[in-house]
């Protein structure tokens, strides 16, 4: 026997929402709206596919519910650690935020496990200072436990993809990282491979006159 979708939803509870009557008018691409009281008394307007699907559970209310009782469990929502797990969440998942193109829309991902505060933050602990921020050790990869710490603004903008990488003696670092490992001029250096065409090796093992001290990679 075949099972059939009820059409006319008039009446029917979804989560906090009950199905008042169908919206005559049409939405772009076709979609239908059907007019919803909410549990809290409020009134809403939302899809036909939402409200089967469950992605819209209430007028508002359920979120703002939601983030009361996370207030309440922990007590860090003015913590520079909650505004991180926010901020984190949004860029790989809100695609009106302005940086869900670096992130969501490349596949940067949260782990499911991420999705509760204090999962993350018994994973991550308290950061070292404010001046701290989280950092994923492989930028191709999404955020998780195995792959992210508090790192400071040196370490991050020697984690960038924009980065040149040089591998030497087995070990991988940006170009001002292997300066302050040999004690060389940065600029110096950088003459040699990108103007001179000095191998690297050649580059970072003949001394040069005077280090100069830079965190630019």
């Amino acid at each position: 026997m075949i099972k059939t979708l009820r059409t006319n939803l008039a009446g029917l509870k979804f989560n906090r929402l009950t199905v008042l009557e169908l919206d005559p008018v049409i939405g772009g691409g076709g979609r239908r709206y059907w007019f919803c009281l909410c549990d809290c008394g409020n009134t809403t307007r939302v899809t036909t596919h939402k409200l089967r699907a469950g992605t819209t559970k209430s007028c508002g209310c359920y979120s703002a519910d939601s983030l009361r009782e996370i207030r309440y469990k922990h007590g860090m929502v003015r913590t520079t650690e909650f505004k991180s797990w926010t901020e984190m969440r949004q860029r790989c998942t809100n695609q009106n935020n302005g940086a869900y193109k670096n992130y969501g829309a490349r596949g940067i991902t949260v782990c499911e496990r991420w999705a509760s505060f204090e999962n993350f933050i018994a994973d991550m602990g308290l950061k070292p200072s404010s001046d701290y921020s989280i950092e994923r050790l492989d930028n191709n990869k999404g955020y998780s436990p195995e792959n992210c710490i508090w790192a400071d603004k040196l370490t991050q903008s020697r984690n960038r993809r924009s980065n040149l990488n040089y591998v030497y003696q087995g070990r991988t670092l940006c170009l001002s990282a292997w300066c302050e490992v040999f004690d060389l001029d940065q600029p110096s250096v950088y003459q040699r491979i990108k103007s001179l065409g000095w191998s690297f090796e050649k580059s970072i093992t003949t001394p040069t006159r005077k280090r100069y001290t830079s965190n630019r990679c």
